[in-house]
């Protein structure tokens, strides 16, 4: 080999040591928030300038060489979660890491706990979760309907706690958890519960502005709900879902869940019968028809009615249904006596009526059992309770205006 080429070839050697293969070995954080723009660094070997960086198929807005063995980089938004590719473009060359970095999944909500707060005061709430604290979440803030919560700790990555603030009574506010990795929006998490011992709420009050009116037996106090739009409907009757949500069917014949924001009923189904009274029972909904004057089960997915053919009621009016575990009792007038009669489910038959006595023209407008008592509205704007066994009316109160529609708050 001449003195020239054995030059050269130390030359392209030196060269080559100097220049190392390019490659990715690691990324720090190897995480990061799938809306992307946080910083990001790179280390393995042969960056030289001028750099490109994709993460996930997705250029880097920001690339900044520190040296031919770092990069510091700025994320940018991520398709999805999970793992994302980082390629690193060095004039011709081209290198990939597969498993160095991902983006951490948002926040999620499993359940706020506890199910009832007091509207009056708010109250500490606990989210379960996931995406509170590990994988760079920083600080987490809560909203209630839009309201920041206060006192938020972050206990674990899958559990924390806020002080919710006061809110409406009845309203079932959503919850919003914000932090580095996302967003996420528990829908109607808890309610703002009138009492927390629960009692009656007396919806559509007529002539007042009122919304509902909320009652505790036990110790005879009252909340009045306002009616946030003169438009919105008067119910004929009103069911507690399991799910602690409300069904209500309005005087124009519609049917749905009550939104108690407004107390408008949210995509409602328009029925061809018309439910002055209905209960649920089990898994089922009892009602009475006013235009065949039967008692049977009703849909509210369909707003359709199947009647009882041993179940038939009288002419006119004063109609309710309540049930207390499986005694079901219904109440009817005849020729301006109101009488209550118990209904047998398994046969879809009434027994005997039993006249209701003891309060003068009384004439039922809804009827509910709590803690085993038969309340009952009337027209007169009067609360009383009945003895279903005997039909004797006790007169409880007045103050609470007339109302078609009455439901129980659960404690």
């Amino acid at each position: 080999m001449t003195r020239t080429l054995l030059a050269l070839a130390i030359a392209l050697g030196a060269c080559s040591a100097d220049t190392p293969h390019l490659r990715v070995d690691q990324a720090t954080p190897p995480y990061g928030p799938l809306v992307g723009g946080t910083r990001v660094v790179l280390a393995g070997a042969g960056f030289t300038a001028p750099v490109r960086v994709l993460v996930g198929g997705r250029e880097a807005p920001l690339v900044i060489v520190n040296g031919s063995a770092t990069l510091d980089i700025v994320i940018p938004p991520g398709v999805r979660s999970g793992d994302a590719d980082i390629t690193v473009l060095a004039g011709s060359t081209t290198a990939t890491a597969t498993r160095a970095f991902h983006y951490a999944t948002p926040p999620t909500i499993v359940s706020v706990a506890p199910a009832n707060i007091l509207f009056s005061t708010g109250g500490t709430a606990t989210v379960t979760g996931t995406g509170f604290l590990d994988e760079g979440a920083g600080d987490v803030t809560i909203l209630v309907d839009g309201s920041p919560a206060t006192d938020v700790v972050v206990a674990s990555d899958t559990s924390l706690t806020f002080t919710a603030p006061p809110g409406s009574p009845l309203v079932r506010p959503d919850v919003t958890v914000t932090d580095t990795r996302g967003t996420a929006t528990g829908s109607r998490a808890f309610r703002y519960t009138p009492s927390l011992d629960g009692g009656l709420v007396l919806f559509s009050g007529w002539g007042t502005g009122l919304f509902a009116t909320f009652f505790d037996p036990a110790d005879g106090s009252i909340v009045y709900v306002p009616r946030v739009s003169p438009a919105t409907p008067h119910f004929t009757a009103v069911v507690l879902e399991d799910t602690g949500d409300y069904i209500a069917f309005d005087r124009d014949s519609r049917v749905g869940r009550v939104d108690m924001r407004t107390g408008a009923i949210d995509s409602p189904v328009t029925s061809s019968y018309q439910i002055p009274a209905m209960a649920r029972v089990g898994g089922s909904y009892l009602a009475i028809d006013r235009n065949t004057r039967y008692v049977g089960t009703f849909d509210p997915t369909t707003a359709t009615f199947v009647a009882f053919p041993g179940a038939a009621l009288s002419c006119c009016g004063g109609y309710g249904i309540a049930a207390d575990g499986n005694a079901v009792w219904v109440a009817s007038a005849s020729g301006g006596q109101q009488n209550i009669a118990q209904l047998d489910v398994a046969s879809g038959t009434l027994g005997p009526p039993i006249a209701v006595t003891g309060i003068a023209n009384l004439r039922v407008e809804d009827m509910r059992f709590f803690d085993h008592v038969l309340y009952a509205t009337s027209v007169n704007s009067m609360l009383v309770t009945i003895d279903p066994t005997t039909g004797i009316a006790t007169f409880v109160t007045s103050a609470l205006g007339r109302a078609s529609a009455m439901e129980i708050v659960v404690p």
